[in-house]
């Protein structure tokens, strides 16, 4: 089985914290990468509970470099995430605030490690209130007209098609191959979920592909637009833009507003803003295809788990239980999400 699509592992393994919080960079890492980049020592490791040289660091700035979020990844990480630093400089480049790398410190630390930088600003994660859904809906509909005149769709849709092929492929062999090490509630789900996204009456396009809640980050010092980070998943995505407003939908307010009534409020801030950045309006989406969405969200999300399991990785429980507990959540709401979908369909 090709593994060219297969995910990388979360960068949390948890939900994300308010602020992110920097402890001291092991000296074994200043040792490695400051020399190498030419940079200050120490530097300042984001922590995600996590150990080892790998990881995101921040570099303070200096006279010699300016403030730095740096990835460290393993050399064989390095490939997609530079495939990914063309659409962020796109759409930055088209007026929507992108992490687009820093070439410059950007290189090969040694036959191990890779460094991957990026300009630093003080940020935070997104809060629950309805002025940061407000201008996260604002900044997501100037993202997707950036993304659909991007000089990449051709590549994007093939891509697409080979994911979808990898977890088509990887569903059939589940009754053909000995299950019994992977949970027997995600496969059971899997056999009558659907993975397929729903026909939606928009248009295919580039599209984000990964708005989870640790992607988009709010500048601390001023009402700047959100920042997109991550455009490792935009390589590949090739789908009607309600599947990145149903990831935000489902990350950004139902998972945190488990009143109906204030999940629909924040919903409708969100959906007002994303249509409000249009010249004219998108047309109606096809009905129940929100709730479908969400469902093949998680679906997708449990055949990509079962295939990096197939290809003898470690997945952990946690990720098997978000996924059937967004799908299970999915059911749970169904007149909610229903409701949210009438706001699209006017």
């Amino acid at each position: 089985m090709s593994t060219r699509h297969l995910p990388r592992t979360p960068a949390w393994n948890r939900q994300p914290p308010q602020h992110a919080v920097f402890v001291p960079a092991p000296d074994e890492l200043n040792a490695v990468i400051c020399p190498r980049l030419k940079l200050e020592a120490p530097l300042w490791k984001l922590d995600t509970g996590s150990s080892g040289l790998t990881g995101y660091y921040r570099a303070a700035a200096s006279s010699q470099n300016p403030a730095l979020f740096i990835k460290v990844v393993e050399q064989a990480r390095a490939a997609p995430l530079l495939a990914a630093d063309p659409f962020a400089r796109f759409a930055d480049d088209q007026g929507v605030a992108a992490a687009c790398l820093n070439s410059v410190y950007t290189k090969l630390i040694n036959e191990d490690l890779f460094a991957l930088a990026y300009p630093y600003c003080e940020a935070r994660f997104a809060s629950t209130d309805t002025n940061d859904l407000a201008r996260l809906g604002l900044a997501l509909s100037r993202l997707h007209q950036a993304l659909a005149k991007a000089p990449f769709q051709a590549s994007v849709q093939q891509n697409a098609s080979e994911r979808h092929a990898l977890i088509g492929d990887t569903l059939k062999r589940l009754d053909t191959l000995d299950t019994r090490t992977l949970p027997q509630t995600a496969i059971e789900l899997l056999r009558h979920a659907p993975v397929r996204y729903p026909e939606t009456g928009w248009q295919a396009q580039i599209i984000h592909g990964d708005l989870n809640y640790g992607n988009v980050l709010f500048p601390i010092q001023h009402l700047d637009p959100p920042v997109f980070l991550d455009f490792e998943d935009t390589v590949l995505a090739w789908h009607s833009p309600l599947v990145d407003i149903a990831f935000v939908i489902e990350r950004f307010i139902l998972i945190h507003n488990q009143n109906d009534a204030t999940a629909y409020a924040h919903a409708e801030t969100l959906l007002r803003a994303y249509l409000s950045g249009f010249p004219t309006a998108p047309p109606a989406i096809e009905k129940g295809c929100l709730g479908k969405m969400l469902q093949s969200l998680s679906a997708r999300a449990l055949g990509l788990l079962v295939a990096i399991t197939l290809d003898n990785n470690t997945v952990t429980q946690y990720e098997w239980d978000k996924f059937q507990f967004l799908y299970t959540q999915t059911r749970k709401r169904k007149e909610l999400i229903s409701k949210i979908e009438g706001l699209l369909r006017r």
